[in-house]
């Protein structure tokens, strides 16, 4: 049925976000390890560069994730996305201490890539209704729909809850 496909979205959805707000605690204190940095104003610069970075690639990618969505399908543009946010944070899991930051940026623009996802969730909501709008032959049930994209938000929320404290 079209919302079991909803709940596994929902559950990688939390558990991409979950990868992304891990890392915000650590980030200063591996910056800092890696670069050899030891002023605050450089570590928080570095960091400003790299969300900057990571916002920019995913204002790049949401059109052409959209896109291949429409053409390709929603279900592997979504195992696309969700397979770089996983490649993005084993690079930052592994490669960092080799590579320094080099590998930090390198992960922060595959994850930036594939942070498309979040975008891509909700026109997966949007489709869900109208699939069980057809199979019933009614309208969309508009708050239906409205609990649905709660439930995004929900778990993106909830996400940023619990694993910092992990």
């Amino acid at each position: 049925s079209p919302a079991s496909g909803l709940w596994v979205m929902l559950f990688s959805q939390f558990l991409a976000s979950c990868s992304w707000s891990l890392l915000f605690p650590v980030m200063p204190k591996l910056v800092a390890s890696l670069d050899g940095i030891d002023s605050v104003s450089s570590v928080a610069a570095t960091l400003a560069g790299m969300q900057a970075l990571d916002a920019a690639m995913e204002l790049i990618a949401n059109p052409i994730v959209g896109s291949a969505a429409d053409v390709l399908g929603r279900k592997p543009v979504w195992c696309l996305c969700l397979s770089l946010c996983i490649v993005s944070n084993l690079m930052m899991a592994t490669l960092s201490g080799p590579f320094g930051l080099k590998a930090v940026y390198c992960a922060t623009v595959i994850g930036g890539l594939g942070r498309g996802l979040h975008s891509l969730g909700y026109a997966i909501i949007v489709d869900v209704g109208q699939e069980e709008a057809a199979a019933e032959r009614e309208a969309i049930d508009s708050n239906r729909q409205a609990s649905r994209f709660g439930l995004m938000g929900a778990s993106f929320g909830s996400a940023m809850i619990i694993s910092p404290a992990m």
